[in-house]
């Protein structure tokens, strides 16, 4: 026997889907008996008279109907702005895109621009029910912000939206996207108010890609270069101080993660291992406490080479053995 609350569903679904298919009406008249004219008329007065639920389902009516029809930028505008001021920002999205990629020169750009904005903030920000809404309400945000930096580049409105991007991306722990938006409106809206706390930001989006000191150093690195970018940049910025405390802690981070890792080698006898990456914390360091209990005599040429990016370590010296006479030149066959 089919349980109870399956019933209920299957019938709340089919109920939802007849009620999908409703045909609008004009004056008690099916739509379906009307001319496309007479129902984009009707659906004029309504958007007007502010019926905007309403009249959206009369503008859907036609585009659903008339393919033909010689005032569909007219109709689609009113389905979208309909849905969007009846509070339905889910289903007025798609027509809001569906109007720039169908009429390119509308003259309906500036509204679709804020009404992006506005979809994305407000889905963004629309709590989490207790069961989840499987990250449809937030998807929705998303992508209302992207399309509004994809198809308005140059509004006034776009940084607005990358900064809420990253934030997003952020809180959701998609801590290389977030790092990777932030740095987007830094090189591209250097003149924005938000560019100062983006490239500070990218710090913390760096430094919490790391599993810890103990594992791999990339992460710090690139949140201790990005500070040094934020504090060459900005030397006045809003987030100095927090920024030369955050460098600070990081630099005797990944000083005491050399260390470590050199007592590691010398528990095994490694000389060369425990040697090199004592130097590392001294040379890359030399100010951090845990620098200054190294003795300088241990440097060496190549010190450091393991706390450089990868491109711009120098290359160590290699044995170069005499060629044989079966050995070809470069470029050979």
């Amino acid at each position: 026997m089919t349980p109870s609350w399956i019933r209920c569903l299957a019938l709340a679904v089919v109920a939802a889907s007849a009620g999908c298919s409703l045909v609008p009406k004009v004056d008690g008249v099916s739509a379906l008996d009307l001319t496309s004219r007479e129902v984009a008329d009707a659906a004029q007065q309504a958007f007007v008279a502010n019926e905007s639920a309403y009249a959206a389902d009369l503008a859907e009516h036609v585009l659903k109907t008339d393919f033909d029809f010689d005032d569909l930028e007219a109709m689609r505008f009113i389905a979208a702005e309909g849905r969007f001021q009846s509070g339905n920002l889910r289903e007025a999205l798609p027509h809001y895109r569906r109007l720039l990629d169908e009429f390119p020169q509308t003259t309906h750009d500036r509204v679709v621009c804020k009404r992006a904005f506005a979809i994305g903030k407000q889905r963004l920000a629309a709590p989490r029910t207790w069961f989840g809404d499987f990250g449809t309400e937030r998807d929705t945000g998303i992508e209302a912000l992207t399309f509004l930096v994809t198809k308005f580049p140059r509004s006034d409105l776009a940084d607005d939206a990358w900064k809420e991007l990253a934030q997003t991306f952020f809180d959701d722990r998609q801590y290389q996207a977030a790092a990777d938006v932030w740095e987007r409106l830094v090189r591209e809206y250097p003149d924005s108010e938000w560019a100062d706390l983006a490239l500070y930001r990218v710090a913390a989006a760096y430094r919490l890609q790391t599993r810890g000191q103990s594992f791999d150093a990339d992460p710090l690195l690139r949140a201790h270069a990005a500070l040094d970018r934020y504090l060459v940049r900005y030397p006045d910025g809003n987030f100095v101080a927090d920024a030369l405390r955050e460098r600070a802690a990081l630099e005797e981070q990944i000083a005491k993660r050399e260390l470590d890792i050199a007592r590691f080698y010398g528990d095994r006898d490694v000389v060369l291992g425990e040697r090199l990456h004592r130097a590392n914390a001294a040379v890359r360091f030399p100010k951090t406490g845990t620098a200054q209990e190294l003795d300088a005599s241990e440097v060496d040429e190549h010190s450091a080479d393991l706390l450089k990016p990868r491109a711009d370590r120098p290359k160590w010296e290699q044995e170069v053995r005499p060629k044989s006479a079966g050995d070809q030149d470069e470029g050979g066959l």
